[in-house]
């Protein structure tokens, strides 16, 4: 875990006034359907907005490194302890609990619009892990388009894609479909996949 205190430059000044502190932390997670969901609810429980996340399943299927936002350093404690009374530790392997992606036409890619405020990632998380998906890449990154996340997910049959862009729909969210089906080609560019994965599906 990394602090970084958040100023605003004025000017010629020597001393820019304190805004803020970011902390970047690793965390580790089991590859199931809600763990997205509950490590960014902790962070909007405590009003803390998160300004990049990343996840690359293919690099590491537990591993997630997040920036977060708060105003001040005892957010950050605090932080610290919810996360340590839920069972997060510096490093964990989840080695039971991962999945195995065998089916291309499961995955579904897509690139939508969320609002830059805490609670924004959570509560979109919030609907994967009702309709079941499993995120496998995510990247957000405020300084590029603090509006817009890139995710990838894999769902348990391709039957539960429609429900789960029903239901984003009813929320209101603005998306745009990458991937989806079964077409190599198009796949090929598809992150998240592990390449043991990669090899069953011949990508």
């Amino acid at each position: 875990m990394r602090l970084f205190r958040e100023i605003t430059v004025q000017g010629d000044q020597q001393e820019a006034p304190l805004e803020g502190i970011i902390v970047k932390i690793s965390a580790y997670l089991p590859d199931r359907p809600g763990s997205l969901e509950e490590l960014s609810s902790v962070s909007a429980a405590l009003k803390g907005n998160i300004s990049f996340f990343y996840y690359n399943r293919s690099e590491h299927s537990n591993r997630v490194t997040m920036e977060v936002r708060f105003a001040s350093y005892n957010d950050v404690v605090s932080l610290l302890e919810v996360l340590q009374t839920k069972g997060y530790s510096a490093h964990t392997t989840y080695s039971s609990n991962n999945m195995e992606i065998i089916n291309l036409e499961n995955i579904l890619e897509i690139k939508v619009r969320l609002s830059n405020r805490p609670g924004s990632l959570a509560a979109f998380a919030h609907i994967l892990k009702m309709q079941g998906a499993n995120v496998i890449f995510m990247l957000y990154d405020e300084d590029i388009d603090e509006e817009s996340a890139t995710i990838s997910m894999a769902l348990r049959d391709p039957s539960e894609i429609d429900p789960l862009l029903n239901a984003i729909n009813e929320r209101g969210y603005h998306y745009r479909i990458i991937y989806r089906g079964s077409n190599t080609e198009e796949a090929a560019h598809i992150i998240g996949l592990k390449l043991s994965e990669r090899f069953f599906i011949r990508l």
